[in-house]
């Protein structure tokens, strides 16, 4: 017994060992201006500061693009009944541990949001949007020590078959089974207005019944008919990646993916999210005349092929029979996809002839599923062949001038690079990067490459400096059942990127 609990603890230690300390960003947190560390809360404060919002029933135990997605509709809807947003750490378990394991490695029980996100999401409004410091988001730590239990009013989220909201005599049922985000927001700015909870400073929401967003928006098409107003907020206009993703992301490309970038202040840019000054400073490719987006990575292609754990889950999407995640849909549907890339399972609900027939059918649909969400490497570098080609005849209005003698690569075609990003061995990404160069793309890199020269924490965000970088590609190509790709597109949609620059596996 003793020797399995050892032989446990040794191989968990072997597999990332013990993980990286938070205090240098947990300190920044609690330094941000916004946060007024008095040992008693001043007088004024209590009666005329800012009112607050929080979420304490939120998303644990997932990935972080899950919490994503949930955080910033909270933010936004916070925003919007102009109230103040209270950020949540990232947490992995409720354990009273300081660690807890997942696939078999050891972390955290909480990590902090801004090791991941900086901008209007954690407070870090800095030059974005201006947001006065009363106005900015605080973390659930701040919340805690300006919000005691006794100044806290909690708010119920319901369903629609529980007894509505009646507050001297206003009567609130909840919103309907499968509401729209603006459907969703209207009640809540009805709901705020309400004698209980109009004055009050300190709010939180109670979620135990329903979730505000559940997997059903998520997954459907209700959040891409609320996209256009996210696209509007302030969450969203001054959304960045932290400092710490950031700082990886410039050191760990260099000059090998900005070759014709020159100026040290337009490659900050470019990480900072601000392509078309940077792209200004320098020399820049216009993706689209009317949109007039630029690529932080011009002539980058950057693609996502999650491995590893998705082997198990791609088994059980075949099974269950899932769609495309929202984002992934092509645009004829409200996505953000090139049209051409649809996910057609219709061929697979045909009554089979016999038994025979079925079997076939049961075998194709696999293999239909697996091209799409776990493909061979002779299909990746296929796939990639011809998004390269199917660029050039979707960019006829591109426009560009670059230095003499760039216009084109030396082997006839536009896009040149690929950046990898994966969680794949890097045995396997080795084998797709030669045949990728053996298919005349000029540079490879990958995830693994990157990682080489990160310390302990930057490998912990390494997924946020991936989708990062994704981020400024010229073209993206994701997997469509993933939340990380599909963030990705959102992200790059939100910056006006057209959808013929977004493809699926």
């Amino acid at each position: 017994m003793c020797g399995g609990v050892v032989l446990f603890a040794t191989f968990i230690l072997w597999n990332g060992g013990i993980p990286p300390s938070y205090a240098d960003i947990r300190a920044q947190e609690r330094s941000l201006p916004q946060h007024r560390w008095q040992p008693q809360r001043p007088a004024k404060y209590i009666t005329e500061g800012p009112k607050f919002i929080r979420f304490p029933d939120h998303y644990w135990g997932l990935g972080l693009n899950n919490i994503l997605e949930e955080a910033l509709l909270n933010c936004h809807l916070v925003q919007a009944i102009n109230r103040v947003y209270v950020f949540e750490d990232h947490v992995w378990s409720h354990l009273p541990f300081p660690y807890t394991i997942w696939q078999w490695t050891l972390r955290p029980v909480r990590v902090p949001l801004s090791s991941f996100l900086g901008g209007v999401l954690v407070g870090m409004d800095e030059d974005l949007v201006r947001l006065p410091v009363d106005q900015r988001s605080i973390s659930q730590e701040y919340f805690d020590h300006i919000c005691p239990p006794s100044d806290t009013v909690e708010v119920l989220f319901g369903t629609e078959r529980d007894v509505p909201h009646s507050v001297e005599g206003v009567v609130l049922p909840f919103p309907r089974s499968g509401a729209s985000g603006a459907e969703i927001e209207s009640w809540w700015k009805t709901r705020m207005n309400l004698p209980d909870v109009k004055d009050a400073r300190c709010v939180t929401v109670n979620e135990q019944k329903r979730r505000l967003w559940d997997w059903s928006f998520y997954n459907h098409v209700t959040f891409l008919e609320y996209f256009p107003t996210l696209q509007q907020s302030k969450v969203f206009q001054g959304f960045q990646w932290s400092p710490l993703v950031l700082d990886a992301a410039q050191r760990s490309l260099g000059d090998s993916f900005f070759s014709s970038i020159n100026n040290s202040e337009a490659l900050g840019m470019l990480l900072l999210g601000r392509t078309e000054m940077a792209l200004t400073l320098a020399t820049g490719h216009l993706l689209n005349e009317t949109t007039m987006v630029k690529p932080g990575l011009p002539r980058t292609v950057a693609i996502h092929l999650r491995m590893g754990d998705f082997s198990h889950h791609c088994h059980s999407l075949n099974n269950w029979g899932a769609p495309y995640l929202s984002f992934a849909l092509p645009e004829s549907q409200g996505g953000g996809v090139r049209d051409s890339d649809v996910f057609d399972l219709s061929p697979f609900w045909e009554t089979p002839i016999d038994d025979s027939d079925a079997a076939a059918k049961k075998k194709a649909k696999e293999t239909y599923y697996f091209a799409h969400c776990l493909p061979t490497i002779s299909q990746i570098v296929q796939r990639l062949h011809d998004v390269r080609i199917d660029f050039e005849k979707d960019s006829s209005r591109v426009v560009r001038p670059g230095p003499p003698g760039e216009e084109q690569t030396s082997k006839g075609y536009w896009l040149n690079k690929v950046y990898i990003l994966t969680n794949g061995s890097p045995a396997v990404i080795q084998q797709i990067k030669e045949l990728l160069l053996a298919d005349d793309w000029e540079l490879v890199t990958a995830t693994p490459d990157l990682e080489k020269n990160w310390s302990k924490l930057e490998k912990a965000v390494s997924g946020a400096t991936d989708m990062s970088i994704a981020e400024e590609g010229e073209v993206f190509v994701g997997n469509g059942f993933s939340s990380l790709s599909a963030n990705i597109i959102m992200l790059r949609r939100a910056k006006g990127y057209p959808p013929y620059t977004h493809r699926n596996l």
